[in-house]
C-alpha cells in the first residue's frame, strides 16, 4: 500500500510540464480573456490592454535590477532588467522602462500568425532613449491569446518585417525571450509543420549579464519562481508524509485490535456454580 501510494504521487509530480507555470497561471487564478488593442473579428469585448512600466534606479552609476508586469489577470506582458542592464548617460538619476501595447501590424509573419498585441519596449531618461549596455539583455514574458500545441516564437517587428528571436515556453500560454535590443515584439504561432528558424533560448549563446535559459519574470537567472521545489524534492516530501500517516494508522489499528483481543480473552465475572 505504501509503495503504491508513493508511486502514485511520483507519477503525478512527474506528469507536470517541464516548466511549471507562474503563479498567475495556476489553479484558482484563471487567465481573463486576452485584451486586444484592435480585437480580431469575433473576439469578446474586454477592457483595454495595459502597459507594464517601472522606474529603474541607479546606484553608483549602475542600474539596479527591476521588473514590471501589466495589470491583466494573467499579465499579458512582463519585463525584467538585471543589474547593470542599461548604459547610463551622464547625469541620469533614473530610467523608465516600459512595454506599451500597440496594434498588430498588417504584415503577416512567414508561416505563422500573430497571437498577441504588439508590445513596444522602451527605456528613456528625461525623454531621451537609453540603450542596453553591451553584453546585457532584457527578459520579456508574453502571454498568447490561447494555449496551443504548435510551435510558438516571439518575433521582433523591425517596421518592415518580422524576425524570430530565441524563445522558451515558461507557462501554459506564456513565452519568454532575452532581447539584446529594445524594440517592438509579439507572439507568433507557427503554422502546422513549420519549425522555428532560430535555436531555442536554452541553446542560444549567452553573454555577460545573461544566462543560458529564460524563466518567468521575477528571476533573471533561469529559475522559475512560483513553480515550487524540484520534482524529486516533492516526491520525497509527499512520500514521507504518506509513510508517516500510514504508519500512524497501522499503529492505531494494531492497538485497537490488541485491546479488542484482550477484552475478549479476559476472565469474566462468573457466578460460582452450586455444589
Amino acid at each position: 500500500m505504501l509503495v503504491l501510494a508513493v508511486l502514485a504521487l511520483a507519477a503525478t509530480v512527474a506528469a507536470r510540464p517541464p516548466h511549471a507555470p507562474p503563479l498567475y497561471d495556476g489553479l484558482g487564478f484563471p487567465d481573463e480573456p486576452y485584451r486586444w488593442v484592435v480585437p480580431p473579428a469575433g473576439s469578446a469585448r474586454t477592457p483595454g490592454a495595459t502597459p507594464a512600466a517601472v522606474t529603474v534606479r541607479i546606484t553608483g552609476g549602475t542600474t539596479v535590477s527591476a521588473q514590471a508586469l501589466s495589470a491583466e489577470q494573467g499579465p499579458q506582458v512582463a519585463v525584467a532588467a538585471p543589474d547593470g542592464a542599461f548604459a547610463v548617460p551622464d547625469g541620469t538619476m533614473s530610467i523608465t522602462l516600459r512595454a506599451d501595447p500597440r496594434p498588430v501590424p498588417p504584415a503577416v509573419p512567414d508561416g505563422g500568425q500573430v497571437v498577441s498585441n504588439l508590445y513596444e519596449l522602451t527605456a528613456t531618461s528625461a525623454g531621451r532613449p537609453v540603450q542596453l549596455a553591451p553584453g546585457h539583455v532584457l527578459l520579456v514574458n508574453m502571454r498568447s491569446e490561447s494555449a496551443t500545441d504548435r510551435s510558438v516564437v516571439i518575433c521582433r517587428w523591425t517596421g518592415r518585417r518580422w524576425e524570430q528571436v530565441p524563445t522558451e515556453q515558461v507557462g501554459t500560454d506564456v513565452y519568454a525571450s532575452r532581447l539584446q535590443t529594445l524594440g517592438a515584439v509579439a507572439v507568433v504561432r507557427l503554422d502546422p509543420g513549420v519549425r522555428p528558424t532560430v535555436s531555442s533560448i536554452a541553446r542560444a549563446p549567452g553573454g555577460q549579464g545573461s544566462s543560458t535559459a529564460a524563466g518567468p519574470v521575477g528571476s533573471t537567472t533561469g529559475t522559475t519562481p512560483g513553480s515550487g521545489p524540484p520534482a524529486s524534492t516533492l516526491v520525497l516530501a509527499l512520500g514521507g508524509l504518506v509513510v508517516v500517516l500510514a504508519t500512524g494508522l497501522l499503529i492505531v489499528r494494531r492497538r485497537s485490535a490488541r485491546t479488542t483481543t484482550e477484552s475478549a480473552t479476559s476472565p469474566g465475572d462468573e457466578q460460582p456454580k452450586p455444589a
